[in-house]
C-alpha cells in the first residue's frame, strides 16, 4: 500500500495508515456474485469494516500497471484506496508468486475471494493428520445414555408417503385448476 499511495511521506499514505492502525481485524473476503454485479469486498457490514480500516470496499482496483483512473483506484483522503487482486491474494494467504489467471480483474478477484485460504487449509489438514495418527486409549462417551432419537427436537418430522408419482399431466391439470379458481 505504501508504494501505491506514494511512499511513506505522502499525505495519502499517512492518512490511510492512521485509519488502518485504528481498525480491527479485516473481514473475510468474498468472491462476489455474477447475479449481483461486479466484485466488491462483501455485504454492507463487511464493507463498513473495510472502511474502518481505510479501504474503499465498493469495488476492486485495477492492477497497478493497468490503472487508468487513480482517483477511482486510490481513492482520496476520505474514502481510501480500493484493494487490487494481488493485495486481496496476499490477505487470503496466497504466496506473492501465486498467479490467478483467466478473465479480467473481476474474474480473478472472484477466484481469490471464493478460494479456501491456504493458511486455513493447512490448519485443517494438520488437524486431520493429527487426528488420524493419534494413538492411545479410546475415550469413553461422556453421556452414553443420551441418544438423539430421544430428543424430539432433533428428530425430523415424519411426512406422509406419496402413493403415486405426479406426472406432467397432473401438474398441468393442477395449474389449470388454480388459474380458473
Amino acid at each position: 500500500m505504501k508504494r501505491r499511495l506514494g511512499g511513506s511521506d505522502s499525505p495519502r499514505f499517512k492518512k490511510w495508515e492512521e485509519r488502518a492502525r485504528l481498525g480491527g481485524v479485516a473481514p473475510t473476503l468474498v468472491g462476489g456474485s455474477k447475479r449481483h454485479g461486479g466484485a466488491d469486498l462483501g455485504p454492507t457490514r463487511a464493507k463498513k469494516a473495510w472502511g474502518e480500516l481505510g479501504v474503499d470496499a465498493m469495488g476492486v482496483a485495477n492492477d497497478e500497471a493497468d490503472m487508468v483512473d487513480p482517483g477511482r483506484d486510490l481513492g482520496d483522503l476520505k474514502t481510501g484506496p480500493k484493494l487490487t487482486v494481488d493485495q486481496a491474494k496476499l490477505i487470503q494467504g496466497f504466496p506473492d508468486d501465486w498467479n490467478f489467471v483467466g478473465g479480467g480483474k473481476t474474474a480473478r478477484y472472484r477466484q481469490v475471494g471464493n478460494a479456501f485460504p491456504p493458511p486455513v487449509a493447512e490448519a485443517v489438514g494438520e488437524s486431520i493428520r493429527e487426528a488420524l495418527s493419534r494413538t492411545g486409549p479410546v475415550w469413553e462417551d461422556p453421556s452414553p445414555d443420551f441418544e438423539p432419537e430421544d430428543d424430539p427436537s432433533l428428530v425430523a418430522a415424519e411426512l406422509p408417503l406419496q402413493e403415486t408419482v405426479p406426472t406432467l399431466e397432473d401438474d398441468a391439470e393442477n395449474s389449470a385448476r388454480a388459474l380458473l379458481s
